[in-house]
């Protein structure tokens, strides 16, 4: 619980450039967009994405971190959400796991709970501190560089 409040923090930045993400933008995120990405397809109608950066750490031969990048309706100068991508890498820079978090703005606290509850999920595996390690210090620079803007 302690790693997800020092999380917290470092989103919170990220709340005050933004407008608000819906359930559909939430489950699109964290479901659809894999499924198109894996097709080949173009993302969903009506939004676009811009990258923001790519953060990792290294354990032993493999490398492991997120990009991130902000979702956004056309139209709107504003990201509605933030994608977040965990990977795993070997040691060719190959990823091994891939997982789609959406970290959700000005949104109510279903869809924060939800986000909490995937980290979670993730944290209790035999990996799970290694995720956690590495998506923190992912955050912690995304929030540094935004800030810094």
């Amino acid at each position: 619980m302690k790693g997800i409040l020092i999380l917290l923090c470092f989103i919170l930045p990220i709340q005050v450039y933004s407008q608000s993400t819906t359930e559909e933008e939430y489950n699109y995120i964290t479901k659809g967009y894999k499924t198109q990405a894996d097709q080949g397809l173009d993302i969903k109608k009506g939004y676009s994405l811009k990258n923001y950066g790519k953060w990792l750490l290294s354990f032993g031969n493999k490398s492991k971190g997120a990009t991130f990048k902000g979702f956004y309706r056309d139209g709107d100068p504003k990201p509605c959400a933030i994608m977040a991508i965990y990977q795993e890498l070997n040691k060719d820079s190959v990823p091994t796991v891939t997982e789609y978090y959406c970290i959700p703005v000005k949104s109510g606290e279903a869809l924060w709970g939800n986000l909490i509850d995937q980290v979670n999920a993730k944290y209790g595996k035999s990996n799970g501190e290694d995720i956690y390690e590495a998506m923190l210090y992912a955050f912690m620079h995304f929030s540094s560089d935004l800030v810094a803007k």
